[in-house]
């Protein structure tokens, strides 16, 4: 996964250089480069959130946690893993879904691509996501016994 957002922040870095060098030298904007370089950077922070949740480097404030004892921040964990699952197995998987649904028909301005293509991300970030907690669970339990 690394190795692909690696590929996708070299592909905005030079369409956002492409895209300055048309506008300012040329006087002449690169209208495609400006649509691709939207809908990368979509795409590379919903797979690059999904990737912290792998990596659990995702943000977390933990002011409140530091000074709770381990039974009441076991169970705060509880609760804020609840909470995130359902956030995104609703919001992410199945509203992702719906989106993706509602705009097959739907197609970009210049590059003329369906707007479902671009909107699949956010359910592929939520499966992603879900996925990263479940092996969580398992290597807790593993660890656990």
């Amino acid at each position: 996964m690394s190795m692909m957002m690696s590929f996708v922040m070299l592909v905005l870095t030079v369409f956002a250089t492409w895209q300055v060098f048309t506008r300012l030298i040329l006087n002449d904007p690169s209208t495609f480069t400006e649509e691709i370089i939207r809908y990368l950077l979509i795409w590379a922070s919903m797979i690059g959130a999904a990737y912290c949740f792998f990596k659990n480097k995702h943000i977390k404030l933990t002011v409140l946690t530091d000074r709770l004892g381990p039974k009441v921040n076991a169970l705060l964990s509880i609760v804020s893993e609840t909470v995130v699952l359902f956030f995104i197995g609703y919001v992410y998987i199945y509203g992702g879904i719906q989106m993706v649904a509602q705009n097959v028909a739907q197609l970009t301005a210049v590059l003329r691509i369906p707007m479902s293509i671009i909107y699949a991300c956010i359910p592929l970030s939520g499966v992603l996501i879900l996925m990263s907690k479940i092996l969580q669970y398992l290597s807790r339990k593993r660890g656990s016994r």
